[in-house]
């Protein structure tokens, strides 16, 4: 896990918690401006994960 980027880190907790509050908030409100709201968190987050994807740290050996 340490030879991962930082921005895929980010990314990946970004969207773990996203869907997590998406999925709650949406059976709890059921309000169609919750899925508008969290549709525009998403591409942030896995732009943060191509990101970190591409810019790979170089493994210590």
């Amino acid at each position: 896990m340490n030879n991962l980027n930082t921005f895929y880190k980010i990314g990946i907790i970004g969207l773990i918690l996203t869907i997590t509050l998406h999925v709650c908030f949406a059976n709890v409100i059921e309000n169609g401006i919750v899925h508008t709201t969290f549709a525009l968190l998403y591409p942030s987050w896995m732009a943060f994960v191509v990101l970190g994807f591409l810019t790979k740290k170089k493994v210590e050996e």
